[in-house]
């Protein structure tokens, strides 16, 4: 978390172009930590939901319904945010020396 504040906040120049979010998505770990930054972020905001429907009395079949409608959003969202981070592409891009990397 403090290493995507410094990243992305502490410094407003940096990151926030479709070309240095390429750039960053072309290591896997930028993609993992991303993917685990989505997935933390559903929970945390699904359980908060699920926390103020709590605090009201409703009747079992409301609960359960609240309940999976928001399973079902949350593993829909989940997954297209996967997606998306997954369906960045690759790029190929050359060194100073001329040599291709991936």
């Amino acid at each position: 978390m403090i290493g995507h504040y410094i990243l992305m906040h502490y410094n407003p120049d940096s990151g926030h172009t479709y070309d240095a979010v390429l750039a960053r998505m072309q290591s896997n770990w930028y993609r993992v930590l991303d993917m685990v930054f989505v997935f933390l972020a559903m929970y945390h905001g699904l359980n908060g939901i699920w926390s103020i429907f709590r605090d009201y009395k409703l009747k079992s079949w409301q609960s359960v319904t609240i309940l999976g409608i928001l399973i079902i959003g949350g593993l829909a969202f989940t997954l297209w945010g996967m997606k998306t981070i997954l369906d960045i592409p690759y790029v190929q891009t050359t060194t100073t020396s001329g040599l291709i990397t991936k």
